[in-house]
């Protein structure tokens, strides 16, 4: 096994983590091949990748069915864990761009806030339930400034490694000035 720490920690612990999960579920490096649409070679490979990184034998091979070691049990925990964060996190993000789920804020004048965008809020909360929306009664030049310090933040957002950029990015106070205003 490969030494922990310093530079061999560079490569992340759980890279393979689905060949690793395979074989546990299948109970057998064969099996988990099939189910992959991958060769026996490759999962082993894999598998041995894993371990070499870990630093630890995560299946008892000498084992039918094939069973986990101790350290194999808690990566597979572990690894239970980033799955359910990972569908946690799709279903929130195609919540939100679905509009199903997310945060809006809308910005007026005082005349605006009071007397046109009540009713425009009121069709838009039973249309998207799940958006929570915020009204600012601002000045102009006080929601100008607001908008020109959300599009610098919206602008400037850099998604972590091995998380897409969303499809588009719509400053909610640029959409708020780009609707035509009709009677509800």
């Amino acid at each position: 096994m490969a030494e922990r720490g310093g530079d061999s920690m560079k490569q992340r612990v759980f890279d393979g983590m689905e060949y690793v999960y395979a074989v546990y579920r299948e109970g057998s490096f064969q099996k988990a091949a099939e189910k992959l649409f991958v060769s026996q070679p490759s999962v082993s490979a894999s598998v041995r990748r894993a371990e070499e990184r870990v630093g630890s034998r995560l299946c008892d091979r000498s084992r039918k069915p094939l069973a986990l070691t101790e350290c194999g049990e808690a990566y597979i925990a572990c690894t239970e864990k980033i799955f359910a964060m990972e569908r946690d996190f799709t279903e929130y993000v195609n919540d939100w761009e679905g509009l199903r789920r997310g945060r809006l804020a809308v910005g007026g004048s005082s005349l605006f806030s009071s007397l046109l965008l009540p009713p425009m809020m009121a069709s838009f909360r039973e249309r998207y339930p799940g958006i929570t929306l915020t009204l600012a009664e601002e000045t102009t030049p006080r929601l100008e400034e607001m908008q020109a310090r959300l599009a610098a933040r919206i602008f400037s957002f850099t998604p972590p490694t091995g998380i897409a950029r969303p499809r588009s990015v719509v400053s909610p106070v640029m959409a708020i000035r780009s609707f035509t205003l009709r009677p509800v």
